[in-house]
């Protein structure tokens, strides 16, 4: 019976839906999977003519691990990887981690251009959400 329970919670988890939000103030409405991948992957810094100044992560857990493999299409490992190479390569800054999605909402508040990521549970008042459309036939690219 328990083992029942637990597969059954892991399901929902690998289930659950993640909203990309940005400010109310945003101007960017729909990004593509592909336009998620290069912009949390360090390889641009627009969605949409909507300049980001700071990429929001979960910190290291079971939201960011679902994210960045069903959104970005890459483990947390090669992710953590991408971002250690650009760091020391002067390319870029790790982005902040945050521990709770309401952490995420309030950080994307305080900053108009940063975009994160939250559980499609979580509270997420004033802030804008961005639809995901999926152009390539919905897999991110590698």
């Amino acid at each position: 019976m328990l083992v029942l329970a637990c597969l059954a919670w892991l399901g929902s988890q690998a289930n659950a839906e993640t909203l990309i939000i940005v400010s109310a103030d945003a101007t960017v409405a729909k990004a593509s999977r592909d336009d998620l991948h290069d912009l949390y992957l360090g390889k641009r810094s627009t969605l949409g003519g909507y300049a980001v100044s700071e990429l929001v992560v979960r910190a290291d857990g079971d939201a960011h691990d679902a994210f960045v493999k069903n959104h970005l299409g890459v483990t947390a490992s090669q992710f953590k990887t991408c971002w250690k190479k650009m760091v020391f390569t002067g390319q870029g800054s790790y982005p902040v981690s945050c521990a709770t999605d309401a952490d995420v909402v309030e950080r994307i508040k305080k900053d108009k251009n940063a975009i994160g990521y939250i559980d499609a549970a979580s509270p997420h008042e004033g802030v804008k959400t961005v639809a995901i459309g999926e152009p390539d036939g919905g897999q991110p690219k590698r």
